[in-house]
């Protein structure tokens, strides 16, 4: 059986542990990997979370993250930030989206050539600002998407097409 002082001392070494894999950058064309690093990253804050309740802590409250989505190509959601994905999209429907606290959304590649992502429901907990290109990039062909910034308390990215993030 551990005492306090040995659990404390395994506790530490599994934050170094999670602050040391949050630095990592997976390649999103190897799902496999990812699916096992993020099963890995979510069983060491379990581990986090029972040692915390074990010795009586409060549980942290989650640090707010921050991300954007963008579009790039015709055919790809780009997810940047404190959370890297990126998502196939090959249809001409706009791709529904919604976050954890409830912010519900939608992104599509325009007939214009256009990205253009639309927020239907933001909660008041979260900051949403979307950048949208000028006529003129998008005549120069030099940006052609809108770009939105989420700031806020997310536990996961859901889109209509299955695909699930978690953060």
């Amino acid at each position: 059986m551990m005492n306090e002082s040995e659990i404390n001392i395994y506790l530490n070494r599994l934050l170094m542990q999670k602050r040391m894999i949050s630095t990592v950058d997976m390649d999103p064309h190897h799902e496999e990997e990812g699916h096992e690093f993020r099963q890995f990253a979510a069983e060491l804050s379990g581990q986090i979370n029972a040692l915390n309740f074990i010795l009586g802590k409060s549980m942290p409250e989650r640090s707010k993250i921050t991300f954007t989505m963008s579009g790039a190509s015709d055919d790809l959601i780009e997810i940047d930030g404190d959370i890297r994905e990126e998502i196939d999209n090959f249809s001409d429907d706009p791709l529904q989206f919604a976050l954890s606290d409830g912010t519900v959304g939608a992104i599509q590649y325009t007939n214009e050539g256009v990205w253009r992502i639309n927020i239907s429901n933001i909660t008041p907990d979260v900051d949403v600002s979307i950048i949208e290109p000028t006529q003129k990039e998008i005549d120069d062909d030099t940006n052609y998407t809108d770009v939105a910034t989420f700031v806020g308390k997310f536990d996961w990215i859901v889109f209509e097409n299955g695909k699930l993030i978690r953060c």
